[in-house]
């Protein structure tokens, strides 16, 4: 997506006025077109669109795809899912960020909702790349390769769902609002919804969970539609940064005639009352459907030795963090060069710790690596905050953290990026700085105009049952 997320926003709604378009029985693919238009699916290679075939050639899809053992519930699978079948809550947790605790691994999101909900009541799933996970967790791989077994032959529902979905195509098509490149990423993004939709539809016969918390809503519809159909209520819970400039937050007013078929979850925790205020600039969730759970990941407290070491990484100097963003390797990589040699040129007293996005690999920046006042560490930011004196970021939910430990903030200026990054200006949490600028030249670090609980409430289970209840 060559555009920022505003003027996708404003290019988007000002050609699409009537969102009835995108009806499909008793859903909505508001969300679903949005998700294959962002996402540009068709630029990250070759999909097969066997979705758009006939049933038949589906189940012969199917049928090739069990011959070659892509099969995502295997009868182990299965088993697993039967012996866990009373369980009430489901989490899903498409990150799979684990931390290390005092009581072993546990899910960075997740592990404060395990431990308050009660483990032995959970049926914990993480998706995509496999983890290092704790025994009582599962794992989902890439569902494209993983349907054959999950459903056999398609039933008469199946069927039924893919005549619906087929026609909401032709529909969307014939409008003549979207290019043809556009109307190949909707094409692939009604697909992933069937994927989906059908996987969980198939798994809740081994399952019965009285609630389903998860995060994010969005690239996630075809789960919540299962859900929806077995009325069985979902819990989002708050991720990252949420901004009124949001593709899938704050969307505009004319969005509420479609807002309760268009699979957003049913309700959303947040951190705190700033997270509450963005959302209610716009269509997506209501008054209502909002609650402040307060900052739930898990938060590590290093010891004195631990955040000693980190401190004195660059003996007699002071340390600047550097977060890095997906998609952002070579702006951060650049801006990284630049500053090191500036460090050195002044003898400013300062090295750089650089840490990667959970995401990301370390190969993108080797450009960086070896420069001798720069290091990148794998290192929990609890620990990293408490050992640095400046944070440099761009757009990142990691300026919010700063917050919480009194670090000051300086954000990248990337064009592409501009009104997310104007959000943190404009709140004063962070200064820009550009290419070529020295945040120790310019100014201090900005300071937030309101108190760090505004942003971050403290997590409890008390708060987790006012959201439960």
């Amino acid at each position: 997506m060559d555009k920022t997320f505003a003027e996708f926003k404003q290019d988007f709604y000002s050609r699409v006025k009537d969102f009835s378009l995108f009806d499909a029985g008793e859903f909505n693919l508001l969300k679903v077109v949005l998700d294959g238009l962002k996402v540009d699916y068709a630029s990250k290679g070759k999909i097969r669109l066997f979705v758009f075939s006939s049933p038949l050639m589906i189940n012969f899809y199917f049928f090739v795809n069990r011959l070659r053992g892509k099969s995502p519930l295997r009868k182990d699978w299965k088993e697993t899912l039967k012996k866990v079948s009373k369980r009430k809550y489901i989490t899903i947790d498409p990150g799979g960020r684990v931390v290390k605790t005092g009581e072993g691994n546990t899910s960075f999101y997740f592990g404060n909702i395990l431990k308050a909900l009660g483990k032995e009541n959970v049926v914990s799933i993480v998706e995509g790349r496999k983890p290092n996970l704790p025994a009582n967790e599962l794992h989902i791989a890439e569902y494209n390769a993983l349907l054959a077994s999950a459903c056999g032959n398609l039933k008469k529902e199946d069927k039924n769902q893919l005549r619906i979905l087929h026609k909401t195509y032709q529909r969307i098509e014939a409008s003549g609002i979207f290019s043809e490149s556009e109307k190949v990423n909707i094409r692939i993004a009604i697909q992933q919804f069937f994927i989906q939709n059908l996987f969980w539809r198939n798994a809740l016969r081994y399952i019965n969970p009285e609630r389903i918390l998860l995060w994010p809503h969005y690239h996630r519809e075809g789960c919540i539609a299962a859900f929806r159909e077995k009325n069985i209520p979902v819990t989002e819970l708050q991720h990252g940064l949420i901004a009124a400039e949001d593709i899938f937050y704050v969307l505009p007013e004319q969005v509420r005639s479609v807002e309760r078929k268009a699979l957003f979850a049913d309700e959303i925790g947040v951190y705190g009352q700033f997270w509450k205020d963005q959302l209610l600039k716009g269509a997506g969730y209501d008054e209502k459907q909002i609650k402040i759970v307060g900052y739930y990941p898990v938060s590590i407290v290093p010891t004195e030795k631990t955040v000693s070491d980190y401190k004195a990484t660059f003996p007699g100097k002071k340390n600047i963090l550097v977060t890095t963003q997906t998609f952002m390797h070579e702006y951060f990589c650049e801006y990284i060069l630049f500053l090191s040699a500036d460090l050195l040129a002044k003898q400013l007293p300062y090295g750089i710790l650089v840490k990667l996005h959970p995401a990301e690999s370390v190969e993108k920046y080797a450009a960086i690596n070896g420069l001798q006042n720069v290091k990148i560490v794998n290192e929990n930011l609890d620990v990293l905050f408490r050992a640095v004196d400046l944070h440099i970021s761009s757009y990142s939910t990691t300026l919010f953290d700063a917050l919480r430990y009194n670090v000051p903030n300086f954000s990248i200026w990337v064009e592409l990026y501009s009104d997310y990054i104007a959000l943190f200006r404009n709140e004063g949490i962070s200064h820009i700085i550009k290419q070529g600028e020295n945040p120790l030249d310019i100014a201090p670090g900005a300071k937030q105009h309101k108190e760090g609980n505004y942003y971050y409430e403290k997590f409890d289970s008390g708060s987790l049952n006012k959201l439960l209840n």
